[in-house]
């Protein structure tokens, strides 16, 4: 973000970041997946000459149901239906790998892109 981060209008990035015992193959899909959807905020970004923040989260979102929430989120202009490219490649290996799909929307004044996923 230090190096790029401005140049795409980018103005902060904040995170939340909870600690969960996963294994090693969710929590290394989880690092690529959060890197990847920041990487596509910052392409977004510069494309749509919009500015904002970009705010990461990862948490328990269970409910009781054992699920677990990764979130990046870009505050916007405007809410595209698929913001961050077509969807298909790598990010969705990588939700692959967790069981999971990527899900794109628009909550509270920001594009938010995410997988929920299985804590067992």
């Amino acid at each position: 973000m230090e190096l790029f981060g401005e140049a795409a209008g980018v103005t902060n990035i904040s995170t939340s970041i909870e600690r969960i015992e996963l294994s090693s193959f969710k929590r290394r899909a989880l690092v690529l997946m959060a890197g990847h959807l920041v990487i596509e905020i910052l392409l977004f970004a510069a494309r749509t000459r919009c500015s904002g923040q970009v705010q990461v989260t990862l948490d328990r979102h269970d409910l009781g149901l054992g699920l677990g929430r990764l979130a990046v989120g870009f505050c916007d202009c405007l809410p595209p239906r698929n913001p961050f490219g077509t969807g298909q490649g790598v990010i969705d290996d990588l939700a692959d790998l967790l069981a999971s799909d990527v899900i794109y929307r628009w909550d509270r004044g920001q594009i938010v892109a995410g997988v929920e996923f299985s804590l067992r």
